[in-house]
């Protein structure tokens, strides 16, 4: 048995990261209300241990599951779910430069942790050495650069509609999805950003 694969951090990083994607597959009859809930709970679980992984070196061996039709069928389900609070927020990725913000509803970086957890379970589960730390490198490397912003974002968003008074998750009006782009020139941080860089 290879320590450094199955040491303590790795092996409850790959427990939650489990309990998350069987959650995100089994959504359907469950109310917004505990979707809501459980995510506040396994989301902080999720990014405490995934900031706990050990480097790995390998990135050679790694297969991608995770289909387009997968991630859609996720992506769509909470969309669903969320309805007309499945509100657009802003993802950033790059200290330096806030106009490389992105800007996402809460399913598609909901729908994005699921790829990356999913992915990593699936390559891990093949017991071979090679492919275990290869996936385990992949998903670091993506906590630090992609999933892991993507997760902070996602529950900001959901702690507000979480603990605000004036929503009611019994009743949830679904709405046409359109691509809203939300202009972030005016924004307080991007006008600093702006004036610093000359």
């Amino acid at each position: 048995m290879n320590k450094r694969i199955f040491n303590k951090n790795v092996i409850e990083f790959i427990t939650v990261a489990k309990e998350y994607v069987l959650f995100c597959e089994n959504i359907e009859k469950v109310n917004t209300e505990i979707i809501l809930n459980d995510l506040l709970k396994l989301l902080p679980l999720l990014y405490l241990k995934g900031a706990m992984l050990p480097e790995f070196s390998y990135d050679d061996y790694f297969e991608n599951i995770v289909s387009e039709d997968v991630y859609n069928t996720i992506k769509e389900r909470f969309q669903q779910k969320f309805g007309e609070y499945d509100i657009s927020v802003p993802v950033n990725t790059n200290l330096f430069n806030f106009e490389e913000t992105e800007i996402e509803p809460i399913s598609e970086l909901l729908a994005d942790i699921y790829q990356d957890m999913k992915n990593v379970i699936f390559n891990f589960q093949t017991n071979i050495n090679e492919i275990m730390e290869s996936a385990l490198c992949r998903c670091k490397q993506n906590f630090e650069n992609y999933w892991g912003p993507r997760l902070i974002s996602a529950l900001n968003i959901l702690h507000l509609l979480r603990f605000n008074e004036n929503i009611d998750l019994k009743d949830i009006k679904q709405v046409k999805r359109t691509e809203n782009k939300i202009d972030t020139s005016k924004w307080i941080i991007n006008k600093f950003f702006k004036n610093s860089n000359g």
